[in-house]
């Protein structure tokens, strides 16, 4: 309900947003061989200067493949239509993770997202959507 809900969340609503990456820690830890990715689930809502969540980690103690994490899953929220507002160009994708180079994420794995062509994302998402049976979102090169 909450993750299709088309307005802004409740401070009820973001409470529990905010306890997703405890649970999907909790049910990777289980499972033996995924149980470095359950830290990466654990922590890719940390933020590179400390104000992110559920712990508060910040810098290098953020685990790296969870720092990687959080500029994908930015990339791909940005990307998607979602409830509240239709999809964004990867251009605005960039753009929105460099400005938070340093705040929210790496600067080193921001350089190299950057360092990367934007149409390597594009075509990542097209064969993606082709994967699960859907057409990818236009987005364009400019919003």
């Amino acid at each position: 309900t909450i993750l299709r809900k088309p307005g802004p969340l409740t401070p009820e609503e973001v409470e529990v947003m905010r306890q997703h990456p405890y649970h999907g820690y909790q049910m990777l830890k289980m499972i033996p061989f995924l149980q470095e990715a359950a830290e990466l689930v654990h922590a890719h809502h940390e933020r590179f200067d400390g104000r992110g969540y559920p712990r508060g980690s910040k810098g290098r103690d953020i685990p790296l493949g969870a720092r990687i994490t959080a500029i994908a899953n930015t990339l791909d929220a940005i990307t998607s239509d979602l409830p509240y507002r239709r999809a964004q160009s990867v251009q605005a994708a960039r753009r929105e993770i460099e400005a938070e180079a340093e705040q929210q994420f790496d600067p080193e794995i921001v350089k190299v997202f950057l360092s990367m062509s934007p149409s390597v994302w594009e075509e990542l998402r097209k064969q993606i959507m082709r994967g699960l049976g859907r057409q990818a979102t236009p987005t364009g090169s400019s919003d």
